[in-house]
C-alpha cells in the first residue's frame, strides 16, 4: 500500500475519551453527561432534608417544588416521556382507581379522599422526579443521591441514638412511648423511621463491597443505621431488612 507524506503530517483527527460530550469510541455513545454543581449541590440538600419528619409539611415537602422547577427549566431531567411504558401505564391505572374511590367516598366524606389522591399524586411526581434524575445523569445521579441518603440516616439515626443514651435535652420527644422503649429519632413513627434506615443500609454496603477502596463512611453509615434499626423495635423493619438482604444478595 502507498502513503503520500502530507497524510503522516496529518493524520485524521479521532475523539477524545475525555472530552466533554465527545461520543465514546468503542459503543458509538455519549457518557453521561455531569450535572451542574449548584443543581447537584440542591438535589443533595433536598434528599439529606428528609432525615427531619416530625411535622408535616417537612422540610423535604416545602424544598421539592423549588427545586423540581429548577431542573426541569434548566434541562437536568429527563423528558417524562423516556419514563418505561410500564411504569406509565401502572401510574394512571392506579390514579384511575383512586379517581373512583373519591366518587364513592360519600360515607368518609369528599374532602379526605381528595386529600388523599393530592397525596399520592405528590407522591408519584417526587418518585418520577428521581427516576428522571437518575436517568439524566447516571452514577453521578445516583452518587449524589447516595451521598444525601448517608447524610440524611445519619442526622436520624445518630440523634434518635444520642436519645436513647439521654445525652440530649429533652430526649423523651424523640421516642415513641411513654416508657422510652422505642426510638423514633426525628420521625413521627419508629416503623417509618426505621425502614428509613433500611434505605441507607443498602446504599451504603453496595459501594463498600464494589468500590477497590471503600471509604471509611459508609461502614459508619451501615452502624449507625443498623443500631438505628434495632432500638427501633419495629418488627416490619426487622422483615424488610431480612427481605432487603436476600434480595440483594441474588441480584
Amino acid at each position: 500500500m502507498e502513503y503520500r507524506s502530507a497524510d503522516l503530517r496529518h493524520p485524521p483527527a479521532r475523539p477524545h475519551h475525555d472530552a466533554p460530550g465527545a461520543p465514546d469510541v468503542h459503543h458509538g455513545v455519549s457518557p453521561d453527561p455531569e450535572p451542574d454543581r449548584l443543581v447537584g449541590l440542591l438535589v443533595l440538600v433536598l434528599v439529606a432534608s428528609s432525615s427531619v419528619v416530625m411535622r408535616e409539611p417537612a422540610l423535604c415537602d416545602i424544598l421539592f417544588p423549588p427545586v423540581f422547577m429548577l431542573t426541569l427549566v434548566t434541562g437536568h431531567l429527563l423528558s417524562p416521556l423516556s419514563l418505561p411504558g410500564m411504569f406509565t401505564g401502572s401510574v394512571i391505572v392506579f390514579m384511575i382507581a383512586n379517581l373512583v374511590s373519591v366518587l364513592g367516598a360519600r360515607l368518609w366524606g369528599y374532602g379526605d379522599a381528595i386529600f388523599y389522591m393530592a397525596v399520592t399524586l405528590y407522591l408519584l411526581v417526587y418518585t418520577a422526579f428521581f427516576a428522571l434524575f437518575l436517568g439524566k445523569f447516571g452514577p453521578d445521579g445516583m452518587r449524589i443521591v447516595r451521598n444525601g441518603y448517608q447524610v440524611a440516616a445519619t442526622i436520624a439515626a445518630g440523634i434518635g441514638l444520642l436519645a436513647s443514651l439521654r445525652l440530649l435535652p429533652n430526649s423523651e420527644i424523640f421516642f415513641r412511648d411513654a416508657s422510652l422503649q422505642r426510638i423514633q429519632g426525628t420521625f413521627e413513627d419508629p416503623n417509618v423511621f426505621a425502614p428509613f434506615l433500611v434505605g441507607a443500609v443498602f446504599l451504603s454496603l453496595a459501594p463498600l463491597i464494589h468500590e477497590e477502596r471503600p471509604r471509611l463512611r459508609h461502614g459508619f453509615v451501615i452502624f449507625l443505621s443498623l443500631a438505628g434499626i434495632t432500638l427501633a423495635l419495629s418488627r416490619g423493619a426487622y422483615a424488610h431488612l431480612l427481605v432487603s438482604l436476600l434480595v440483594f444478595l441474588f441480584l
